[in-house]
């Protein structure tokens, strides 16, 4: 069981490269909605106080 989670984390020896392309990528999506949100919630302000 052990083995098999090592191989999964390691993936022979490329495992940091893939695990932080997947992290950077996962960061972007994140503050791509944050953003996103943010920015309709600013634009729904502005328009109720219309």
């Amino acid at each position: 069981m052990t083995e098999i989670l090592k191989n999964i984390i390691l993936m022979d020896g490329n495992g940091l490269f893939v695990w932080f392309c997947v992290i950077f990528l996962l960061l972007i999506l994140a503050l791509n909605i944050f953003f996103a949100h943010r920015r309709k919630s600013k634009i729904f302000r502005s328009l109720k106080n219309i």
